[in-house]
């Protein structure tokens, strides 16, 4: 199609890692292209890196988050990695992952300490859509421990 979708709303343009497949004469598995990004993204979100967790974004990525208005683009991104989030540190623990497609569902669980020193362990629920190799955007679903905006 001229829009580049399909009928069920994936985009039919490749991605940047199935062009370079494409050129090497590989195949690439899709879904364990968009798995792997979402591992580095929690990765990166784990170990502070704002700087590489915002290149998986897309410019004009979306990150809906409860207690939050949307964040949008990289450079509030930046900001709300760098400040705003007010977990400390912690570690997300992925259970279970179902990919179709350019998206995926994430569910699992995080630990980690707040700002205030607080300890949290909550489940998680996670939506990302992917176009061209980036996020374009992510909701998550929080359990709430402490009953404010984690």
């Amino acid at each position: 199609m001229r829009d580049g979708r399909t009928g069920t709303g994936r985009t039919t343009n490749p991605s940047v890692a199935e062009q370079v497949a494409a050129r090497e004469g590989r195949v690439v598995d899709l879904e364990q292209t968009v798995a792997d990004l979402v591992d580095t993204c929690y990765r990166h979100v784990d170990a502070k890196r704002t700087t590489d967790l915002i290149r998986l974004f897309a410019a004009n990525a979306v990150y809906h988050r409860p207690g939050y208005e949307p964040i949008v683009g990289r450079e509030a991104l930046a900001r709300f990695y760098a400040g705003e989030r007010v977990i400390d540190r912690g570690q997300h623990f992925v259970e279970n992952r179902i990919v179709s497609g350019g998206q995926i569902a994430i569910q699992g669980t995080f630990r980690g300490v707040l700002d205030d020193g607080t300890r949290v362990q909550f489940r998680f629920a996670d939506f990302f859509r992917f176009e061209r190799g980036l996020i374009v955007e992510r909701s998550s679903y929080l359990g709430d421990p402490v009953g404010r905006p984690i």
